[in-house]
């Protein structure tokens, strides 16, 4: 049924056709006119009277002394878990009304709150339920305050958390400098910070400790495994005591030279990892965190040189952006912003300071150097930032006291986006006749992106006096204003229209759901299921549209030109031949490219059929500058530079210990194939929007993987 031919809507599949044939001449012939598109424009941004402010999120909950980490379950927005400094997990919902907490875990009988000391950090394995492990870092009573992670097992149902296995420990020579913070990041591997133990600052540049270092483990294995390429893993032991053995290097070190990093986050559309490193006495620093690097304490203190007499720079990562005295003395790593509720944000790396109260920002495209913008005082002893999942940025309140006041969301400032409530007034579609406004192109892929049998079609406009740029990787670059169009059908009655609109400060998406009569859709302000008979469509909330909708594949996902490389029967030419006579700013040359394959294309190689399936489905997140860059699923890319090919996987192992992300000639015991058949939401691929097994294609992947020989 994937390309049922539907006669409602052949207007927008130009006559059904399928795609994949290859065409040859760049050069239009015959000139066209590009038909006026005056009605399906994005918006104009209405700017908001009030400034950038912290309100309490959960007013009526009980006094929660010193809150020090947040977060929601995995794949579980209802509920937020919160770690107490004195050793308490807890829990409450996710509603701004809820008044009770819930007790997850308490070890107050094993946490030190001397110092800096106390329960400071925690993270629930990616794979939660699943793998239903949480793994905690505190400062243990019992051995002078040492840092300890641990896993504890969490009873599932009743949200209990019991048996603790220790994984690695940490001496701490003072009560300050001890780090604090845990979080899995985007491939599946558990990073831990720590400080340079308040003593002796020069440990942070020595790789025999694991003092003033980021580390990183795989926790799939017991007590953990050194991930392959971490940058200094050679084959030697583990430090799960803090320290190399002999004169080995340690590891698990994935960067170094910081003198405190208390707080830092993984973007989620990009996966990079931004961090806030406590200067001494001069300077803050903000880092954009890569393998290897090193970020400069003690010879440096921000951009500038700690001790005048023995400054070598070669070799050091220099923070994004920096701040002195007069703005903070203790700086306290935050999030980007990725939520909908203040667009302006967008993209931006939102931090702030413990004692000066200052919260400020910083674009997540900057370089080293770049200046920061002041946005608000929080009025806060900020201790922690929290993200949900829609991408929006709580603050947790050190000196909390009170009733409702520990927690605050950001919000405020900016500007407002208000969307048409019809999909009528949007000027995009005629809901009743089910045609696409004058100006707005119908388009097709070759490859199609899967969910769950909805039958699809798709339509994108952009403004009269602007052009789609069309860049090296064949990506199709959409200017401001633009709106893309994606209708989801079953056979023939339409359940949601998604549009994907792009304004002066990016990119934001919104669906409409089709009444019953199919006269209308209305604007959706959450995510939600709907029943299509045969199966169940799921709409997904604003801000999961960009956990698929990467920066980093342009957003367009499906719009490139190996997508719309295809015979297009309404025009009898190349679908390309159009775009370049009437769309792009300039004429690309057709030959050069080859067109994605269809799942079902006989005539095509089984490697192309799957190949071009993963690109399309999984290339978004599966591709360099994402969230998931450690694979790379891009058409273009060797099976050998994948990094799945003979390569361990990280994310579970489904019961075969070993298991490679591809095994050639063994596609049952390749993770790639497996995360792609279960239907566990912990582990399934692609994450969003799928609750059905694509067979068809799980085929084709499965014969293609066992039928390779090697990775090349």
């Amino acid at each position: 049924m994937r390309f049922l031919t539907i006669l409602l809507l052949c207007h927008l599949l130009y006559g059904c056709g399928g795609g994949g044939g290859s065409s040859s001449g760049s050069t239009p012939v015959t000139p066209s006119v590009r038909e006026s598109n005056s009605t399906c424009l994005a918006p104009a941004l209405i700017p908001n009277a009030g400034d950038y402010s912290f309100v309490r999120a959960f007013p009526s909950l009980p006094v929660l002394s010193q809150p020090m980490a947040m977060m929601q379950l995995p794949n579980d927005s209802s509920r937020w878990v919160l770690a107490l400094r004195d050793g308490r997990l807890v829990t409450f919902a996710n509603n701004s009304s809820t008044d009770a907490i819930a007790t997850v875990l308490d070890i107050r009988s094993q946490v030190t709150i001397s110092g800096e000391f106390g329960f400071t950090g925690f993270a629930f394995s990616p794979n939660y339920p699943v793998d239903n492990r949480v793994f905690v870092l505190y400062s243990d009573i019992n051995q002078s305050g040492r840092s300890t992670l641990s896993s504890f097992d969490v009873d599932t149902q009743n949200l209990t958390a019991s048996n603790e296995q220790i994984l690695l420990t940490l001496e701490q020579p003072a009560t300050n400098h001890n780090g604090g913070n845990i979080a899995f990041g985007p491939d599946g591997y558990l990073y831990a910070g720590f400080g340079d133990g308040g003593g002796d600052a020069t440990t942070s540049q020595d790789l025999n400790n694991l003092h003033g270092s980021l580390i990183r483990i795989d926790v799939n294995q017991s007590p953990y495994r050194i991930p392959s390429d971490n940058p200094f893993n050679t084959g030697q032991a583990r430090c799960e005591i803090g320290e190399a053995v002999g004169s080995n290097q340690c590891p698990e070190i994935y960067a170094y030279g910081f003198r405190n990093p208390w707080r830092w986050s993984f973007d989620s559309t990009t996966g990079n990892l931004w961090l806030g490193d406590v200067g001494e006495s001069t300077f803050e620093e903000i880092d954009r965190v890569s393998a290897g690097g090193n970020y400069g304490w003690p010879i440096m203190e921000a951009n500038s040189c700690h001790n005048s007499s023995s400054c070598d720079m070669s070799g050091l990562e220099l923070p994004i952006t920096q701040y002195g005295r007069s703005t903070g003395v203790s700086i306290v790593g935050g999030y980007v912003y990725r939520g909908s509720a203040i667009p302006d944000l967008g993209g931006q790396f939102i931090f702030g300071d413990t004692f000066g109260q200052s919260i400020l920002s910083v674009p997540s495209n900057s370089s080293s150097g770049s200046a920061f913008a002041p946005l608000t005082t929080s009025g806060l002893t900020l201790g922690s930032f929290a993200q949900d999942q829609e991408g929006e940025i709580y603050a947790l309140d050190l000196a909390s006291s009170g009733i409702g006041d520990a927690i605050y969301r950001l919000t405020g400032g900016g500007s407002t986006i208000v969307m048409p409530e019809n999909l009528s007034e949007t000027g995009c579609f005629d809901t009743v006749a089910k045609t696409s406004a004058p100006g707005v192109v119908d388009y097709q892929v070759n490859s199609e992106l899967w969910s769950d049998s909805a039958n699809k079609a798709r339509a994108f406009a952009i403004p009269d006096a602007a052009d789609i740029t069309v860049d090296a990787d064949g990506d199709f670059i959409f200017p401001e204003g633009s709106i893309l169009i994606k209708h989801f059908l079953a056979d023939d009655r339409y359940l949601e229209t998604r549009l994907m609109v792009s304004f002066p400060n990016g990119w934001r998406g919104y669906s409409y759901e089709w009444n019953g009569d199919q006269s209308e859709a209305v604007l959706l302000g959450a995510g939600k299921t709907v029943d299509a008979g045969d199966f169940v469509h799921t709409i997904p909330g604003r801000n999961q549209c960009f956990e698929c909708h990467t920066a980093a594949a342009n957003v367009s996902l499906g719009l490139e030109v190996v997508q719309q490389h295809y015979e297009d029967l309404s025009r009898d030419e190349n679908f390309l031949n159009h775009l370049n006579r009437s769309y792009f700013s300039q004429v690309i040359d057709i030959g050069q490219y080859t067109p994605l394959a269809t799942i079902n294309d006989q005539s095509a190689s089984i490697e192309s059929r799957a190949r071009s399936y993963l690109h399309s489905n999984c290339s978004g997140c599966h591709r360099p500058g994402a969230s998931a860059s450690f694979i790379d699923l891009r058409v273009s890319t060797p099976l050998s530079l994948t990094n799945t090919c003979n390569v361990s996987a990280t994310l579970g192992d489904f019961g075969f210990p070993g298991a490679f992300r591809v095994e050639p000639g063994n596609a049952m015991q390749s993770t790639l194939l497996l995360r792609m058949q279960t239907l566990d939401s912990g582990l399934r691929m692609p994450p969003l929007a799928s609750l059905i097994e694509d067979s068809e294609a799980t085929q084709v992947v499965e014969e293609w993987i066992n039928e390779l020989n090697n990775c090349n």
